[in-house]
């Protein structure tokens, strides 16, 4: 049986940083998507409008901040103990998809009633995202471990 956590006892280590990079383009300036919403950096939403630009340092600035923020919403939101690739998975998808969705929501409410497998269950990709999360969970702890040697 795999160790659990509490989710305020997990970390975001670089290499989930690094998936999360990969997976959305960096944009230097901000661009407009449907309902009007506009994004910069690697996805950021918060106070962005037309005609800002920014640095690539900046935008690693913005990712770190977007994610301590989808950290501190799921610390708040899951009342439950989740395995750390459950955690890593959560991570990703919440960013992807924002804490306050539909898909977010439905998400979680699946895991409060039904625990890890109903997280995953139906998901698109669910096998993807649990793979996600346990490579990611054991990259993370392999650099926690080696850091603090």
């Amino acid at each position: 049986m795999p160790k659990l956590y509490l989710p305020n006892n997990h970390c975001v280590g670089r290499d989930t940083l690094l998936a999360l990079r990969s997976r959305h383009v960096l944009a230097t300036s901000s661009r407009q998507y449907a309902q009007g919403r506009y994004e910069i950096g690697y996805g950021s939403r918060n106070g962005v409008g037309p005609g800002l630009s920014i640095s690539p340092c900046q935008a690693e600035d913005l990712l770190r901040n977007d994610v301590q923020y989808v950290e501190a919403f799921i610390r708040m939101a899951v009342a439950r103990r989740i395995s750390d690739r459950a955690y890593q998975a959560l991570v990703s998808f919440i960013f992807d998809v924002g804490p306050k969705s539909d898909p977010a929501r439905e998400r979680l409410s699946r895991l409060h009633e039904g625990g890890e497998d109903a997280f995953f269950d139906g998901l698109a990709g669910g096998a993807e995202w649990s793979r996600f999360g346990e490579h990611i969970g054991r990259s993370a702890r392999f650099f926690e471990v080696n850091q603090a040697g």
